[in-house]
């Protein structure tokens, strides 16, 4: 997803968690509300995807707007980007679209660190990754490479954890 997109996004997100129409902020963006609902939905779930899962209360449909209101405070998380750590899973990186979690679990790589662990010019032989979808990728690696210095393990793999428990060996 273009970064214009994302931080718009994420305002109109934010807008209706706070409480703010939908109505209003489709009219303002030129967007449809049922656009605005999606945009919202896709938004809460990519931040967590366990609350967003739990607060319905029918498992087989999403959350309603006042649902996702109740649980603003966790889905407004100033700290969210911050959070992130070696072992956070892919589809908690801010930037990286549906598109780029899919080709990199298709690649078995499922976690922040498996990704900067990884030769990202191999990556070109998958099928699913071409030279745009490579270049985000590095952008994202690019993003978070401080971790390894931070986690002092740099150039080694990332060990600690079990399959069972988000290690190495655990595939998405």
């Amino acid at each position: 997803m273009h970064i214009k997109y994302e931080k718009r996004n994420s305002e109109i997100a934010t807008r209706i968690l706070l409480g703010e129409s939908p109505s209003k902020i489709a009219q303002e963006y030129g967007l449809s509300i049922s656009r605005c609902s999606q945009i919202l939905h896709t938004y809460c779930f990519r931040i967590d995807r366990d609350v967003y899962g739990s607060i319905s209360n029918h498992p087989e449909c999403k959350p309603k707007l006042k649902e996702l209101q109740e649980y603003a405070d966790v889905f407004l998380d100033d700290n969210y980007g911050e959070s992130i750590t070696l072992y956070s899973p892919i589809w908690r990186v801010k930037g990286a679209s549906k598109k780029i979690i899919y080709v990199l679990e298709c690649e078995e790589i499922c976690t922040v660190g498996e990704l900067l662990k990884t030769n990202l010019d191999m990556l070109i032989r998958s099928p699913y990754i071409g030279p745009v979808i490579l270049e985000e990728i590095k952008n994202i690696a690019e993003r978070y490479k401080h971790l390894l210095a931070e986690d002092g393990k740099s150039g080694t793999p990332i060990n600690g954890l079990t399959k069972d428990d988000g290690g190495p060996d655990h595939h998405c």
